[in-house]
């Protein structure tokens, strides 16, 4: 294992590190007041349903509260994503001396949302139209359906339903069909593209974490155990030379099927999530790991992947956030292989532009609030970019490659994750790529509906 791979390990022991580190508290001479808290109600829902918000706030009254746990509820009810402001405050109850109700008063964004959108610079550009909701039946359960098109090649699509955060945040389950049709640009060690890529492939996914704790109350739960089970159908492959160029062919590690395969994935995972979301900014650590065996109808294999994201406050106008990524396969599968390049992985490189069985890379970002209005929000991002992908860790570190940029962000805070990206990227190392992508949405984000 090499470069990035080691570095982004060394991100996993730090961040876990983190986790239980003990932190410091203050002494408890300081009175801190105390609300015996026996109801709540709510003002400002429209379609969220009162009976779910109630479930999900998780309180069994009568309960004893205190101006942090009112904040905590704050954060909680803003992290569903589904709301613009959360205020949380308490009054004398009607009847009973001494009690108090809570007043939990919010502003719901609209969740119902046409997809139109494409990604473009870094490769091959993408195309999706389709729509989804992330608060259907006011119960935060997200459902919807794309088509994705791919350059010249067919238009596959999705379908996908989830709970996210099932008997109030405990649990997560969720169910994913893919139909996908794929064109990639191949490119040689020294940055010339030699070709493209053309895939079919079809993919089932259930998946389901549960809580470890059983704790109630208005914390959320941070560690999950569960797993996916995905069924794949690989349909044959085909490498395209480029007309009119003189190549030399398809790649000796590029790995092409000429035959249909169907695989099983079993892959149990272990997950941390302690992000807080407030609009544009986040704060806190996602961790998750996943590893299993992969079984064709001759042979078994495995694969493994680390996921990590982590947010920071600095101030109220600047947010740090990371992304680091390290996967290894030992199965020769298209679905199952790393492509890292412009649309989604690391910026600066084409689409596509680094592939193999394993792969690291990582997402550094400064974003910066620069206007605040009610109905539009303006962010800047100067951002790092680093990744390695191979057929053998050292191959992936000969590949190695670091690409940095700047970026602008405009986003209507009132609608769910509806915001223009533009992003500029030039590599540091290895042959002086460049290039802009256009998309909607941050280019990595901790929380999103797929």
């Amino acid at each position: 294992m090499t470069g990035i791979s080691k570095f982004i390990w060394q991100i996993l022991a730090f961040s876990l590190l983190a986790i239980w580190q003990p932190r410091a508290f203050a002494g408890n001479d300081i009175e801190v007041p105390r609300y015996r808290v026996v109801g709540a109600n709510f003002s400002g829902l429209k379609k969220t349903s009162a009976d779910w918000l109630s479930s999900y706030i998780d309180l069994q009254y009568p309960v004893s509260m205190t101006p942090s746990d009112l904040h905590d509820l704050e954060r909680k009810l803003m992290t569903t994503a589904v709301f613009t402001s959360v205020a949380v405050s308490v009054k004398p109850a009607q009847v009973g001396q001494g009690d108090f109700e809570l007043q939990i008063a919010v502003e719901e964004r609209w969740t119902l949302i046409p997809v139109v959108r494409g990604a473009y610079g870094g490769g091959i550009p993408l195309r999706v139209l389709g729509f989804y909701d992330v608060h259907l039946l006011g119960r935060l359960l997200t459902g919807g359906a794309e088509t994705r098109q791919y350059g010249s090649a067919p238009p596959g699509f999705l379908m996908y339903g989830r709970d996210p955060r099932s008997a109030a945040d405990r649990n997560s389950f969720g169910v994913e069909f893919w139909r996908e049709f794929r064109r990639r640009q191949i490119f040689d060690r020294s940055g010339s593209q030699v070709g493209e890529l053309s895939t079919d492939t079809g993919m089932s996914r259930i998946r389901a974490l549960f809580a470890i704790d059983d704790d109630s109350g208005v914390k959320l739960h941070k560690w999950r155990l569960g797993g996916d089970l995905e069924g794949v159908q690989e349909n044959s492959s085909r490498f395209h030379e480029l007309a009119g160029k003189s190549t030399t062919g398809q790649p000796a590690d590029l790995f092409v099927r000429n035959s249909k395969r169907y695989l099983l994935k079993v892959l149990p995972t272990v997950l941390y999530n302690d992000i807080l979301v407030d609009q544009l900014h986040y704060d806190g650590l996602r961790l998750r790991l996943r590893a299993g065996p992969i079984f064709t109808n001759d042979k078994s294999a495995s694969a493994a992947e680390f996921e990590g994201y982590y947010y920071a406050m600095l101030g109220q106008n600047w947010n740090f956030a990371s992304r680091a990524v390290i996967g290894a396969t030992t199965i020769n599968s298209l679905q199952s292989q790393y492509f890292l390049g412009g649309l989604d992985t690391v910026r600066g490189l084409p689409d596509s532009y680094l592939y193999g069985t394993k792969a690291a890379f990582a997402n550094f970002e400064l974003r910066h609030l620069e206007f605040k209005a009610k109905y539009l929000w303006f962010q800047t991002a100067t951002f790092l970019d680093v990744g390695e992908a191979g057929n053998s860790w050292e191959d992936a570190g000969s590949k190695l490659r670091l690409a940095t940029g700047v970026g602008f962000r405009a986003a209507v805070p009132q609608i769910y994750r509806l915001m223009f990206r533009l992003d500029y990227a030039w590599n540091l190392v290895g042959p002086k790529t460049h290039g802009v992508t256009i998309g909607l949405n941050q280019f990595f984000d901790s929380v999103t509906p797929l």
